[in-house]
């Protein structure tokens, strides 16, 4: 047994049986990503539990973010803050789609694009400050989906795209009400496959 005044549970978003105590502390000293919320208990005696290697490799990255901090920079530091969780999110996201439930793959296409524009900051590019196209674009879909489907950047560094996916019962509006905005032609409409894909020898 040990002791601790916080415990981060750096899982992932595995849903497994909760241990006793966890629900009612949740977000008062329990934590699932040791990446994401370990900068909330600096400085203070924590206990990392997780079902992997992955979260020991988080706490070291915690552990030792001072360091990094000086050796690669800030930017570098909020890169590898995404990377660490995007790893995590996109097993989860075949997972939800191996399990058939589209709504979670959506809620972590949302979490994705959330945390590619706020740490890999990746949708603006850099020195600009007047066009700002692709921020501009994510948030209009934002506002055109209304909680519905899912939009993140796609592609980002290289001048990026927006990748939406948008309700079929909403994909004419979406259409109409972004290229309005963004200009004729500026929205294409793509299909994805049922099946994976396929090598050609």
């Amino acid at each position: 047994m040990y002791a601790a005044s916080a415990l981060v549970l750096a899982a992932g978003v595995a849903r497994g049986k909760k241990f006793p105590g966890e629900a009612e502390l949740l977000g008062r000293g329990v934590s699932y990503c040791a990446t994401c919320d370990g900068m909330l208990y600096r400085g203070r005696p924590v206990a990392v539990l997780g079902y992997s290697d992955s979260a020991r490799r988080e706490a070291d990255f915690l552990r030792e973010l001072p360091a990094l901090r000086k050796e690669a920079g800030d930017r570098g530091v909020l890169r590898a803050f995404h990377f660490y969780a995007e790893n995590q999110r996109a097993a989860d996201e075949a997972q939800a789609l191996r399990d058939g439930d589209f709504d979670r793959f959506l809620e972590l296409v949302r979490a994705s694009g959330r945390s590619s524009a706020q740490y890999l900051q990746n949708v603006v590019p850099t020195g600009q400050t007047e066009h700002q196209e692709l921020m501009v674009t994510i948030a209009l879909s934002e506002r055109i989906l209304a909680g519905r489907g899912a939009v993140r950047v796609h592609g980002g560094g290289f001048g990026g795209t927006a990748q939406a996916f948008v309700p079929l019962d909403l994909l004419e509006e979406f259409k109409t009400r972004t290229e309005e905005v963004l200009g004729a032609g500026s929205c294409h409409v793509l299909s994805i496959r049922p099946v994976g894909g396929t090598r050609i020898a």
